[in-house]
């Protein structure tokens, strides 16, 4: 006999049900609706036998103790740099390999997204590696009627790969028709005014939440390897003072905006107005990357952070 409420015995067919629905809602995954179903009672009364699974000990719920340690790595981050949310991904002893930390961040920074994914949604987004893995990370059962608008101009690797995913994401694109870097300013000038880039920024100046990558100042950077900056151009960055850079717009170390290393070649949304949208969030880690995620925080420009567990000790260093 299972003890419960008040020490009263409980007979073994009640604890057999509590059992049952226990397991068919958090080991088989099935909702409250499907276990209603298939035990031919109510969604309510699934609820209140769950409720008292819990308080009779037929269920106890236990929590990672390295994900509390993240936890408390997330409500500092806020206190300290005054976030309106941060979510940190515990540390791997496999996770020596970037990728498989871009990977990692992807899937959580998903998971994350889903709370703003609704039909009728528009979400914003930047272009990089860990926000491809995002956007191929999301559940195509969660893409419906939601629309993704680009607030910057393409990169060609990107746009590449953003297609050839099978998630469904492609569907829900909308896209700059035109390059993040152009050939000159007087082209770039003129793509602002045109109609086919304006009504994507348009669009984009509406999203629920905007996702974007950080970039750094390293010449193996993800800037780098698609082609958009050179090594030397990269360098040449660093030492006019510039530590990072979103959306193709640099900052210092301060956070504060670098106009010697901004290319008046851009096309896409600027920082001071990212700033101003709800619910940025920037997905990045690594600690190379340290400097420039602080920057970004420190400029005003992320209202949420998703990154790993070492890069959040260095941020709170």
């Amino acid at each position: 006999m299972k003890r419960g409420r008040h020490d009263e015995v409980m007979p073994e067919e009640r604890t057999t049900a509590l059992a049952s629905i226990a397991w068919f809602y958090y080991i088989d995954g099935l909702t409250q609706a499907d276990i209603a179903e298939r035990m031919k009672t109510s969604r309510a009364t699934v609820g209140r036998l769950l409720q008292e699974a819990r308080e009779t000990g037929v269920v106890r719920i236990s929590i990672d103790p390295t994900i509390l340690a993240t936890m408390g790595l997330s409500r500092r981050l806020c206190d300290r740099y005054g976030l309106e949310d941060a979510l940190v991904v515990p540390r791997r002893a496999t996770d020596s390999v970037a990728l498989t930390v871009n990977r990692r961040i992807a899937i959580a920074a998903a998971g994350y997204l889903e709370r703003y994914l609704r039909p009728g949604a528009v979400i914003g987004f930047g272009w990089g590696d860990t926000v491809m893995n995002v956007l191929f990370s999301i559940r195509s059962e969660s893409l419906e009627g939601v629309t993704f608008a680009s607030v910057a101009g393409g990169i060609d690797r990107y746009t590449r790969e953003v297609f050839a995913t099978g998630n469904g994401i492609q569907a829900h694109l909308q896209l700059i028709p035109a390059p993040l870097v152009v050939n000159s300013p007087a082209t770039a000038e003129a793509l602002r005014q045109d109609t086919s880039v304006t009504r994507v920024l348009e669009l984009s100046r509406t999203a629920v939440a905007t996702i974007t990558g950080v970039g750094g100042t390293q010449v193996t950077g993800s800037s780098v390897r698609s082609g958009l900056y050179s090594p030397s151009a990269i360098s040449t960055i660093a030492e006019l003072g510039g530590a990072g850079d979103m959306l193709g717009e640099w900052f210092d170390a301060d956070g504060r905006v670098v106009p010697q290393a901004t290319s008046d070649r851009r096309i896409g949304m600027d920082l001071a107005e990212l700033a101003t949208m709800p619910h940025v969030i920037g997905v990045a880690a690594g600690v190379e990357k340290a400097t420039a995620i602080r920057a970004a925080v420190l400029g005003g420009y992320l209202d949420v952070l998703i990154t790993d567990e070492p890069t959040a000790e260095l941020l709170l260093d």
